[in-house]
């Protein structure tokens, strides 16, 4: 919830900005590679975050054991949210801000240019493959999967 909060009042206000206006009110070569940089780590975080809670409801419906006992808490709960948590951040932290490429910036357009990594298309696409389409899998398998376990363990239940 909070990275949620944090998406609505920091990124989505120059998002509403830019539409309202039709152009970006801060074109500046920092603003925008700040901007990229939060949009891109909020969303993915998001991502993360939802996907591990898609797979750890699993873990406490049907298997509480696996929680029980101080490090097999960290394994299968604290370490994937940290990872969810850091993850994204350090990740476009190097591909937005430290990436060895010129971002083309001119500010005659309307617009902020994209982080100069998605002309690489091979990092744009695993970017895209394993941040966005691989959660959103992991998502929607979890949540069919979890609606499937437990309407059949209602069933046996309710024959036995």
């Amino acid at each position: 919830m909070i990275i949620s909060l944090l998406y609505i009042t920091l990124d989505l206000r120059v998002i509403i900005s830019y539409y309202h206006l039709l152009y970006d009110r801060f074109r500046t070569r920092s603003f925008c590679l700040w901007w990229y940089w939060l949009d891109y780590t909020l969303v993915l975080t998001s991502l993360f975050l939802t996907a591990t809670a898609s797979v750890q409801w699993h873990i406490l419906v049907f298997n509480t054991s696996w929680l029980h006992g101080q490090r097999k808490r960290w394994i299968f709960h604290y370490i994937p949210l940290i990872f969810c948590m850091l993850y994204p951040s350090l990740f476009y932290t190097v591909l937005i801000i430290f990436h060895p490429c010129e971002m083309m910036f001119d500010e005659n357009l309307l617009f902020s240019p994209y982080p100069c990594y998605s002309n690489d298309y091979v990092l744009f696409y695993v970017d895209w493959v394993f941040h966005v389409i691989f959660p959103v899998i992991v998502i929607v398998v979890a949540n069919i999967a979890l609606i499937c376990r437990a309407i059949y363990s209602l069933n046996k239940f309710r024959h036995s």
